[in-house]
């Protein structure tokens, strides 16, 4: 299964973007990590993210973002018994997303 996160938040040079994915119980839990902080801003990246032995059944997929907070967090529940494909938009407005 691929989760594609369309513009995440994370520093203009982070060096190396990666995530660190658990699945307990019907949870998801999506953690979001850059190395490094190498500039004096904020970007937006494109993200997919791989998992394997995924059971069909329904989730709780959460994303802990380094700069989402105070923002609408991203999480939703996701069906994978009914459906293969689905699409989730989260509208923020502070920077680096809006503003």
């Amino acid at each position: 299964m691929t989760i594609n996160h369309i513009n995440a938040g994370f520093n203009c040079c982070p060096f190396d973007l990666s995530c660190q994915v658990s699945v307990i119980n019907d949870t998801i839990m999506i953690r979001e990590t850059e190395k490094e902080q190498g500039c004096n801003c904020l970007c937006l990246f494109d993200l997919d993210i791989e998992l394997k032995d995924v059971d069909p059944k329904k989730y709780q997929v959460r994303f802990i973002e380094p700069y989402a907070e105070g923002q609408a967090p991203l999480m939703f529940e996701m069906d994978l018994s009914a459906q293969n494909e689905d699409e989730i938009c989260v509208i923020r407005k502070m920077y680096p997303w809006g503003g």
